[in-house]
């Protein structure tokens, strides 16, 4: 029985509500969702009576009820009622149950774009492991400050109480803590003695994990930390670096291109194409500009446009080029 509502069916919604959300009754906007009355996972029909439009807000507060509350359960574990999977979180767990939790993988890597519900995943995937017992403690690594205070806000949303500021956790009162890669790599070895105090007993969340590298201290700092945690859940938007270097040496497995590029194997990926057909995310239109470059590798001068550049790291040169402040294209894009 299919699940998605096609073009057709969300124009006559959209125009049988007048362009207005069916609950708060705000004005839709494009990639407005559509909402089964009584929903698909407990048998509700995709056809037009059961069926309504809504903005994204009311969509993610709506639970997945049918008259009364009916969570959902993820390895026999009742997730709390207000939260309603997408169906990629729904797939991605399946996957990472089977793997993880059933079988003896202690890796999974996540593609997800921005906006697709990875904080809701991961928090989702951190709380059934606490039910399950199978983890006593949790280390979320992100970028950047914003990013660790943010993540430990939202984080309460499921009752998890993370730590997360500038100086490492000193009591096991919380269910785990949020770190940033400096403040991991400056103290590496607190960390890993955290993971041996836990008996390896320790989920690891790496978040835009493409920005850590065996050749840089970030990425040896965390696989020196975590290398005896149970679990390690990897999360990026950009499978890949640009400079084509592996991102956590052994824990992620690679595919080498026609190119030459090397590109994280995958275990789930939901990027912004799935997304913009989900309505999770908005579609993005932009015009396309092209160019010469003349960049130094090494010791010879190249000159390519971005169609000529074949490679990642051959693309990285034009664009570095491109924007460089000294160059006349940028600044030539921005008048237009």
């Amino acid at each position: 029985m299919r699940r998605n509502f096609n073009k057709s069916e969300r124009q006559t919604l959209y125009n049988a509500y007048f362009g207005l959300c069916a609950i708060c009754g705000c004005k839709l906007r494009e990639g407005f969702h559509i909402d089964h009355i009584i929903p698909w996972s407990k048998g509700g029909k995709t056809e037009l009576s059961n069926a309504q439009p809504l903005c994204p807000s009311c969509n993610l507060k709506k639970s997945n009820r049918t008259g009364e509350n009916m969570a959902q359960t993820w390895s026999g574990v009742t997730l709390p009622d207000w939260f309603r999977p997408r169906e990629w979180q729904e797939e991605a767990f399946k996957i990472y149950e089977q793997k993880c939790i059933g079988g003896d993988e202690a890796n999974f890597l996540l593609q997800a774009c921005p906006g697709a519900g990875k904080t809701h995943f991961i928090c989702a995937v951190i709380y059934v492991l606490q039910k399950l017992n199978y983890i006593d403690w949790a280390i979320i690594c992100v970028p950047g400050d914003h990013l660790r205070t943010q993540f430990a806000r939202d984080a309460l949303e499921w009752k998890l109480d993370l730590f997360g500021t500038t100086k490492p956790c000193v009591v096991d009162d919380y269910d785990g803590e949020v770190v940033t890669y400096p403040q991991l790599d400056n103290g590496k070895s607190t960390y890993k003695q955290r993971i041996h105090s836990f008996r390896g007993r320790v989920l690891i969340i790496g978040d835009e994990i493409h920005h850590l590298s065996d050749q840089n201290s970030w990425g040896e700092g965390f696989t020196f930390a975590f290398s005896e945690a149970r679990y390690r859940l990897f999360t990026t938007g950009t499978p890949f670096r640009s400079d084509n270097e592996k991102i956590v040496g052994e824990w992620i497995t690679y595919e080498v291109t026609n190119r030459g590029d090397r590109v994280c194997s995958l275990n789930y990926r939901y990027g912004y194409d799935s997304a913009v057909k989900d309505g999770v995310v908005r579609p993005i239109v932009f015009p396309e500009y092209d160019g010469r470059f003349e960049y130094w590798k090494g010791d010879k001068i190249y000159q390519k446009s971005f169609e000529e550049a074949e490679t990642h790291l051959e693309q990285s040169y034009c664009l570095q080029t491109a924007l460089s402040i000294e160059g006349e294209w940028i600044k030539d894009i921005i008048k237009e």
